[in-house]
């Protein structure tokens, strides 16, 4: 089940040059907020701002 982000919510990632691989994912809530970071070891294909990624809501 794919979670919907919020509008103002901004995303980047990095994917390998085939596009079979994501290795990084940031999203963006709140600027004047502190930063945060997970760092997690399961591979990924979701896209970057398609909201298909299951890990990020678990963490949020």
């Amino acid at each position: 089940m794919a979670v919907p982000l919020p509008t103002y919510t901004r995303s980047d990632a990095k994917f390998s040059d085939d596009g079979r691989f994501r290795y990084w994912l940031e999203r963006r809530w709140d600027d004047s907020l502190p930063q945060f970071t997970y760092i997690l070891l399961n591979p990924s294909v979701a896209g970057c701002a398609d909201g298909a990624d299951r890990v990020v809501p678990k963490l949020a």
